[in-house]
């Protein structure tokens, strides 16, 4: 029997039997572990439960991977983007970067969807940057998390570096406007960049702060006259949810958390639909049966009243009506629609009294019906249509006939009937709706049934406002499909 010798990789016979049933353990628990804690649920993962075809590695990488989390792009909203993209497998729901809200003036277009990459010290971007710059500027409050921005306008910062260098050499003159850009403050010049600046505007410890960190090759910050603008939006408070609070990004080189930058994955869980949604065609109960995709938006906590936008906007969680007094109010959330001659008992959509919103709105995919010829019938199993379906609209948002709509005639369990015949190809997306257009419907909460609903109850912040492909047109659809 050969010996075990200290510090080498030579072992005896003993090891032929443990090592084999260590490795066979192992296997059995990354495969219990993987099947049960990470993405198992559609349309994260499109395969058969129980199966595997590698969807893991559609978004990660056991080598040379780019994102500290074996991720196949570096930062998790590049991430995201490989395939909520125009071209990507989520094709349906795509993003850029240029559709992120951004703060300007009054006219013009604003951005479509909440930033992934903006937190309690806002964020900054680069307006013109020598291409010789290798430093960088993040952001953050002086006060730490313990505080929100000072006042309760949204602010831009502008940036101009004077001096070149590295960081204490360089020196920058900034100022600030309050009505995105159009008049601006005194500007403060001759500034040396330190590895913390604060920009002091009488807020004290909710005035924002700036690190200035060193590139290579030297010199960090090479173009004299370059611009770099801060935005940022007052009252909003660090996650209070760990589960969100985690997930704030930032820099290795941040000073502090108030740094941190909200994610896709602050908001979203990429591998579960467990969480509720304020979504009122949304799976209500969490299931994992084969081929449904729940459609409850991988929330990363339960949001069926919003609970997750108020983790970050707590300040605006306002519950009762005020009487307008000339400054910055907020809507109240969390109370009922008055039953008076000045409110509609039940919300309308834009084209009045014929498009009554109804708590029975549908959106799904066709699982059978679909194929080459013209049809005006299909089924889709994941759904029993209520009778209250026939004379809705039905919008078909992919495939060929991406955009057709038509009268539904008739339902019968998981089956939807119209009169014109129209090609559609089973897995195409559609809604159904007063006009077909989910995106223009108020969503409330009805507290007695315990659901969101389209057509009583409380108001909430998704009442007014959505978070993705918000075209502020409420007779277009803001997204194919999205909700």
């Amino acid at each position: 029997m050969a010996i075990k010798k200290q510090g080498s990789r030579v072992m005896g016979q003993g090891s032929r039997v443990f090592l084999p049933l260590l490795v066979l353990i192992g296997t059995i628990f990354i495969t219990i572990y993987s099947a049960n804690l990470f993405a198992t649920d559609p349309p994260h993962r499109d395969d058969a439960p129980g199966t595997d075809t590698g969807w893991c590695g559609k978004c990660h990488t056991p080598h040379s991977s780019a994102g500290g989390a074996l991720t196949k792009a570096e930062g998790i909203a590049n991430l995201c983007i490989t395939c909520h993209n125009t071209a990507g497998r989520a094709s349906d729901k795509p993003f850029i970067d240029s559709d992120q809200s951004v703060l300007g003036p009054a006219s013009g277009k604003k951005g479509s969807s909440h930033r992934w990459d903006s937190g309690l010290g806002g964020y900054v971007e680069g307006i013109t940057v020598s291409p010789t710059t290798t430093g960088r500027i993040i952001s953050g409050l002086v006060g730490g998390t313990t505080y929100t921005f000072v006042g309760t306008t949204p602010r831009i910062y502008q940036i101009n570096i004077s001096t070149t260098g590295n960081v204490g050499t360089a020196k920058f003159g900034w100022k600030w406007s309050l009505d995105g850009g159009v008049t601006w403050s005194a500007t403060t010049s001759g500034v040396a960049t330190l590895s913390v600046n604060s920009l002091n505007t009488g807020g004290g410890n909710r005035d924002v702060e700036l690190k200035f960190i060193d590139g290579t090759p030297s010199p960090s910050f090479a173009g004299s006259g370059d611009v770099y603008r801060v935005y940022v939006r007052p009252e909003i408070t660090y996650p209070k949810t760990a589960a969100m609070a985690v997930r704030m990004f930032k820099d290795p080189s941040a000073p502090n958390d108030s740094y941190g930058k909200a994610a896709c994955s602050t908001c979203h869980s990429q591998h579960k639909q467990e969480k509720s949604t304020s979504d009122p065609t949304s799976n209500p109960s969490y299931t994992t049966a084969a081929g449904i995709s729940n459609d409850r938006h991988f929330q990363r906590i339960n949001n069926m009243t919003n609970s997750m936008c108020l983790d970050c906007h707590s300040i605006r969680n306002t519950t009762s009506v005020r009487t307008y007094t000339g400054g910055n109010l907020s809507h109240p959330v969390g109370v009922s629609l008055p039953a008076s001659s000045t409110f509609h008992a039940v919300p309308y959509e834009a084209a009045g009294a014929t498009t009554v919103q109804t708590q029975y709105s549908y959106k799904g995919s066709v699982t059978s019906g679909g194929g080459a010829s013209a049809v005006s019938t299909f089924w889709d199993s994941t759904k029993t249509f209520n009778a209250a379906t026939a004379g809705k609209i039905i919008r078909f948002t992919t495939g060929t006939s991406k955009n057709t709509t038509r009268t539904v005639s008739s339902v019968s369990g998981s089956q939807v009937s119209w009169s014109a015949s129209t090609t559609i190809a089973n897995s195409d997306k559609y809604e159904i709706d007063a006009d077909g257009n989910l995106s223009n419907n108020i969503r409330l909460y009805n507290a007695a049934a315990g659901i969101p609903s389209f057509t009583a109850g409380q108001v909430m912040c998704l009442s007014c406002h959505n978070i993705h492909w918000a075209d502020s047109n409420d007779t277009t659809a803001d997204c194919d499909g999205c909700y």
